[in-house]
């Protein structure tokens, strides 16, 4: 029973560690205040291919690997 709560917690320990790092680039409230947000999404690894439909070749090329992306609606 201990081995098999011990690997439960091995398996689900990465999916804590699946969060935007505080140091990645994000554009939000605070730089537009006056935009209006839509929940953003963030593309990791094959994910990413799947967004922009074949074209992350190039980025993975030049080491990005991961991307957020958010809408917003902005006008003056």
């Amino acid at each position: 029973m201990k081995q098999s709560i011990i690997t439960i917690l091995i398996l689900i320990s990465p999916v804590c560690f699946a969060q935007i790092p505080k140091d990645f680039p994000v554009v939000d409230e605070s730089n537009l205040p006056d935009a209006k947000f839509k929940p953003s999404r963030h593309y990791t690894g094959e994910s990413l291919f799947g967004y922009m439909d074949g074209g992350a070749e190039l980025y993975r090329e030049y080491g990005i690997t991961d991307a957020v992306i958010t809408e917003l609606d902005f006008q003056k």
